[in-house]
């Protein structure tokens, strides 16, 4: 299961913790319960009445609101991705992010649209998955449909081909059956026969 950011309570119950800043980059990884010493030992100290999941986001995320604060938050998010690089050194690391990537930096990282032949077949595959999860809702639906078609049925029905049929289900048409002008364009030919 994946949460982008917990509540409090919910965050001493996860296990393991992935965090990645901002254009990819591994800034921790490992059991929840280390995570808070091991920014203590990094110099950032989780204050008591603060959520840890907050604190750590915020550790994380480059502040683009202002070139000062942008500039300090940059150099301790690349501080804190470079003291996680030292503490597990991996050989295998073959892509690794010297910057941190800015927004029109990560718009270069798009991929391509796949072509229609690809895209269809899987959406159709979770079209039909989703409609027989949501069989209850397909039927209402369908109900509803089906109950709609025959008020409609019943409301133009007992019309005939004459002129005062046509003149009518004109009438019908344009005016709502619970407008005054509708019953006074009706009520009077019905009385006279």
């Amino acid at each position: 299961m994946t949460i982008h950011q917990a509540r409090s309570q919910l965050v001493n119950d996860f296990d393991n913790v992935l965090l990645l800043a901002r254009g990819g980059s591994l800034a921790y990884t490992g059991f929840t319960s280390e995570m808070l010493p091991y920014f203590s030992r990094q110099g950032f100290d989780c204050p008591t009445s603060t959520n840890p999941a907050d604190f750590v986001l915020d550790l994380i995320t480059v502040d683009l609101q202002e070139q000062s604060k942008e500039t300090a938050t940059r150099e301790r998010v690349q501080h804190i991705i470079q003291s996680w690089k030292q503490e597990i050194p991996r050989s295998d690391d073959t892509q690794t992010t010297q910057t941190i990537a800015s927004p029109a930096e990560l718009n270069s990282l798009k991929r391509e649209q796949n072509p229609f032949w690809i895209v269809f077949p899987l959406l159709l595959q979770r079209s039909i998955i989703n409609i027989k999860r949501n069989m209850e809702i397909i039927m209402a639906r369908t109900m509803q449909v089906i109950g709609y078609g025959i008020i409609v049925a019943l409301f133009f029905a007992p019309l005939k081909n004459n002129y005062e049929a046509i003149q009518s289900r004109m009438v019908r048409c344009i005016y709502h059956p619970s407008s005054p002008r509708h019953h006074s364009t009706f009520i009077p030919s019905q009385l006279s026969r």
